[in-house]
């Protein structure tokens, strides 16, 4: 089944970004054992690998919302309900989707986004308060999205529907928000977009996907559609 594939190979994925990052992690060591040893610089420590995961801690910032949901202080808790269930499903879809170029740019990943801005706009101008606080993980979403020049011209598009929506329910505290939100879609793409630290030990890019697919388990890196970048049909 395509599912089953499709999972099967997102996890071929994270055990080979596990398997670089330790390989990272050795080189990192030998290199902080030198710098001991000589007096020199120490390196940068490398973090660990970049997946979805990273950017699952900042649902919490719905916490607000969930908790007046449980209190009784949100009228119509249904709609509201289904629009917290909806958006924090295509939040997980999209950042997960992020760190694989070719899902990254599908148009399917760009509709999510759009339906979480949909999401984001109703409940924020129906509610307000704690529920504003979707349209900074609306800029999150975006910035692991988005890449080139249009992310900076979507970052101020967004920021100022941010605001101007906000303004409806925070008044002057729209700004906030508005801020808030192009602070989380720049930064986010910024670190995204930034190389790791081991970058310039890694080997040629033939041999190291030749390494990824023998690892994998594959039999080609020309016929592997995990370790030549493109998703898994």
């Amino acid at each position: 089944m395509y599912w089953t594939r499709g999972i099967t190979c997102q996890l071929r994925a994270w055990r080979a970004a596990r398997a670089d990052w330790k390989t990272d992690m050795e080189r990192y060591k030998a290199a902080a054992k030198e710098a001991r040893r000589t007096g020199g610089k120490m390196p940068d420590q490398p973090g660990p690998p970049p997946t979805g995961f990273a950017l699952l801690p900042w649902l919490l910032m719905g916490m607000g919302s969930f908790s007046n949901l449980l209190q009784g202080k949100t009228a119509n808790p249904w709609i509201g309900a289904l629009g917290l269930f909806v958006f924090n499903s295509l939040y997980i879809y999209v950042v997960f989707r992020a760190f694989v170029k070719d899902k990254r740019e599908a148009v399917s990943t760009r509709v999510a986004l759009g339906v979480m801005c949909a999401i984001t706009c109703g409940l924020a101008a129906g509610y307000g308060g704690s529920w504003l606080y979707f349209f900074p993980l609306l800029g999150l979403a975006t910035g692991a999205v988005l890449r080139g020049p249009w992310l900076g011209k979507t970052g101020i598009a967004l920021a100022a529907l941010a605001g101007a929506v906000s303004g409806i329910r925070a008044g002057t505290d729209a700004i906030n928000i508005a801020y808030g939100t192009f602070l989380s879609t720049m930064v986010t793409a910024a670190i995204l977009s930034s190389p790791r630290p081991y970058a310039n030990c890694a080997p040629p890019a033939r041999s190291w996907r030749g390494a990824r697919s023998r690892r994998n388990g594959c039999g080609s890196p020309a016929t592997c559609t995990t370790c030549s970048g493109t998703p898994c049909r």
